[in-house]
């Protein structure tokens, strides 16, 4: 079982860890602060190229190997995953789904958009599109069942090719404007 201070350290850091069944600690209060404040995510090893590999032996006899194993190395591929909601609204004015998309966007959404449709009994509607990441599925749900009139939102998963690029300021004869560079094109 953990020492409090490190149970502490990785709850508030959202580590996933569990109890094995050896009779000592294994990750000290400082081992759990620097995985802690070094890691951004906590899951199975990504693939990737392994650029470098450190191991360390501890001094303690225990029934499992007592080495620690940390790789250094670039992700081959990120996680492209999204989700694609939509749903169909009628009955809802554009102040509302103009409302709707920025609070979307506020919360992480990384696409918003409407489509004009007809719905049955040739009523105009507007399809709603979100696409965001898996993590912001739920909390993007949220807004959409809250502020709009929709009874239900359709989901799926697809895969995307982003191009690398980078944020950047420009001079414009009305000032500085942010914009996207693209840093290469494969």
């Amino acid at each position: 079982m953990p020492v409090p201070a490190t149970s502490e350290i990785f709850t508030e850091a959202g580590v996933k860890f569990r109890q094995i069944d050896i009779d000592t600690e294994l990750v000290t209060p400082t081992g759990a602060a620097i995985i802690a404040e070094l890691s951004n995510e906590f899951k199975v090893m990504p693939a990737m190229s392994v650029e470098k590999i450190g191991w360390g032996a501890g001094y303690k006899d225990i029934d499992i190997p007592n080495v620690l194993k940390v790789y250094l190395g670039e992700m081959e591929s990120k996680d492209n995953t999204v989700c694609v909601m939509e749903t169909n609204i009628d009955d809802s004015s554009g102040e509302i789904l103009g409302f709707t998309s920025e609070k979307l966007f506020e919360q992480g959404a990384l696409d918003v958009f409407f489509t004009p449709i007809f719905m049955k009994k040739n009523r105009p509607a507007y399809r709603l599109t979100v696409v965001c990441k898996k993590d912001d599925m739920e909390k993007l749900q949220n807004i959409i069942f809250r502020e709009t009139t929709t009874i239900g939102i359709r989901y799926r998963f697809e895969e995307r090719k982003v191009l690398e690029r980078k944020e950047t300021e420009i001079d414009t004869k009305y000032g500085k404007l942010k914009v996207k560079e693209v840093v290469k094109i494969v």
